[in-house]
């Protein structure tokens, strides 16, 4: 599977002829903490949607994200299960559009937990991308944190 900059990865699949699927592990309001709030650009403390998924293609396990979230977002759940795709969901529910993203992509060994969900062994090596996405007004629209299983996954970035 590769990615491509500015799409989500919903769209990078279905370009690929795939089709993903979102498992969401958890959604949940939570405060933000420090590093998050930086993440962000809003106070800590301040009140976010934390939304965790595991992606699936060809009924292996791919990736797992978390997606930090700021801004009220009523029906997030609902409108995310309609769409499937949360990009599609903050720009055509909540006119939320990711116009431009800055990636950090490294690489982490799998963790207990990881490592179960992704159906792989402990330690085995992930792909780790740390996703801040702006809208056209340079506002941060999401901070999203996501493993990669490294056998499956490849990034191709292009200028």
């Amino acid at each position: 599977v590769r990615v491509r900059q500015l799409t989500s990865l919903t769209d990078d699949l279905e370009a690929e002829g795939l089709q993903p699927v979102s498992v969401v592990l958890s959604l949940e309001a939570v405060r933000a903490d420090k590093t998050v709030a930086a993440h962000l650009e809003v106070r800590p403390g301040q009140r976010i949607h934390r939304l965790s998924r595991l992606r699936i293609v060809e009924s292996e396990p791919l990736a797992i994200e978390v997606a930090h979230l700021p801004g009220p977002l009523p029906k997030l759940a609902e409108y995310l299960a309609e769409k499937g795709s949360l990009y599609a969901t903050l720009r055509d529910c909540y006119g939320r559009g990711v116009t431009s993203v800055e990636d950090t992509v490294e690489t982490a060994l799998a963790t207990p937990d990881q490592a179960e969900l992704l159906e792989i062994g402990t330690g085995q090596p992930l792909l780790l991308f740390h996703r801040t996405g702006r809208d056209r007004d340079g506002r941060v629209v999401e901070w999203t944190r996501s493993v990669y299983r490294g056998d499956r996954f490849r990034f191709v970035a292009r200028a």
